[in-house]
């Protein structure tokens, strides 16, 4: 049985999808590891290969955040902050931005998309959301 899989960063063992990344030689001091391991805690590879690609994405987005920190940066002394070459805030990168709500999220598609097709878009959208929301509560066991 091989525990390979194609995606970047996975491997299986005894069925379960596991994430392992090494830590950039230069970013090791921040870290009591030189791997960060966990479980995917899935079966299924498809779902192991989005949430591994989400988890790659955020650890590159927070290594660049620390490389634009380091103090021999080429040029630091012309950089107005260093979260601009990061392309984040220090704060953004410590707290996520929070998620729209589904309402919220409804209200900016059919903004958007809603101003040439008219009522029928708003109409299907809607539709749409409350489907999701009825899925949502039966997965939760909400009655």
């Amino acid at each position: 049985m091989s525990y390979n899989i194609s995606a970047r960063f996975v491997f299986r063992k005894a069925g379960v999808f596991y994430f392992v990344r090494r830590v950039p030689r230069e970013l090791v001091s921040h870290y009591k590891a030189s791997r960060i391991f966990f479980s995917l805690r899935t079966r299924a590879v498809g779902v192991a290969a989005a949430r591994a690609a989400v988890a790659a994405e955020r650890l590159e987005r927070y290594w660049r955040f620390l490389r634009a920190l380091r103090v021999d940066l080429p040029g630091r002394h012309l950089l107005r902050s260093p979260e601009a070459v990061a392309g984040l805030s220090s704060q953004s990168m410590m707290l996520e931005r929070p998620s729209p709500t589904l309402l919220e999220a409804t209200a900016t598609y059919t903004r958007l998309k809603g101003a040439q097709k008219g009522a029928a878009l708003e109409c299907a959208t809607d539709r749409a959301s409350a489907y999701l929301v009825e899925r949502a509560d039966d997965a939760l066991g909400r009655p």
